[in-house]
C-alpha cells in the first residue's frame, strides 16, 4: 500500500471594490479575463489543486466582496483562513491607502499567524499607474508582508502569485506556523483499487 498526503489550505482575496480580485482568480483558475466582471456579492470560492511529489495540495480561494455594504460579512470568510491576498489597484492610490485596514480586519479574525500577501494589480495600465513598484515594495517590507505585481488582463505575475501563496503556506506548515491546515492520509492498494477482502 502507498500513502499519499492531502493538505488543504484556505486563502481569501480581499481589498477595495473593483481592484480586480475576481479577475485575478478567474485568470488563475480558468485562464480567462472578463473586462466587464460584475462586482462580487458576498463571496464565492474556487478550488485549485496541485501535486508536489507524493502530496496533493488543495487551496480553496475565497473571492470576497470589496463593497462597503458587504464588509460586515467578511469575518465569516476570514475565520479559518490561512492566508489573505490583499489586492489594490496600482492606478488608484485610495485602494493602496486602505491596505492596512483590510489587513487589520483580516488578522483580527484569522489571527496573527495567518499569511498576508499584497498584490498591486492592473500593472498593464502603464500610463495610468500612480503607485510605483518601489513604493509598494517599501510598504510591504516595512509591514513584513510579501508583494507581487500582477495584471489579470494579460496574466502577468498571476501564476507566480498563487504559486508563491502555496509555497508560503507549505513553508509555514512545515515550520508549524499554519494552524488551519487539514492533513489526511489516504491509503491505496498497489493493485490499483482492487480490494483485498
Amino acid at each position: 500500500m502507498q500513502a499519499s498526503d492531502s493538505t488543504t489550505f484556505r486563502a481569501v482575496t480581499i481589498g477595495e471594490s473593483s481592484v480586480g480580485k475576481t479577475c485575478l482568480v478567474n485568470r488563475f483558475i480558468r485562464n480567462k479575463f472578463n473586462n466587464a466582471e460584475a462586482n462580487t456579492v458576498g463571496a464565492i470560492y474556487d478550488t485549485y489543486t496541485e501535486r508536489r511529489g507524493d502530496q496533493s495540495i488543495e487551496v480553496q480561494i475565497w473571492d470576497t466582496a470589496g463593497q462597503e455594504k458587504f464588509r460586515s460579512l467578511a469575518p465569516v470568510y476570514y475565520r479559518g483562513a490561512d492566508a489573505a491576498v490583499v489586492v489594490f489597484d496600482m492606478t488608484k492610490p485610495s485602494t493602496f491607502q486602505c491596505l492596512q485596514s483590510w489587513i487589520d480586519d483580516f488578522k483580527g479574525v484569522a489571527g496573527e499567524q495567518s499569511a498576508v500577501i499584497i498584490v498591486g494589480n492592473k500593472v498593464d495600465l502603464t500610463d495610468q499607474i500612480k503607485i510605483s513598484q518601489m513604493e509598494a515594495l517599501e510598504w510591504a517590507t516595512a509591514h513584513g508582508v510579501k508583494f507581487f505585481q500582477t495584471s489579470a488582463k494579460t496574466g502577468e505575475g498571476v501564476k507566480e502569485l498563487f504559486t508563491a501563496v502555496v509555497d508560503i503556506l507549505m513553508t509555514r506548515r512545515s515550520e508549524g506556523e499554519v494552524s488551519g491546515v487539514t492533513t489526511l492520509t489516504k491509503r491505496k492498494n498497489a493493485d490499483d483499487g482492487k480490494r483485498c477482502c
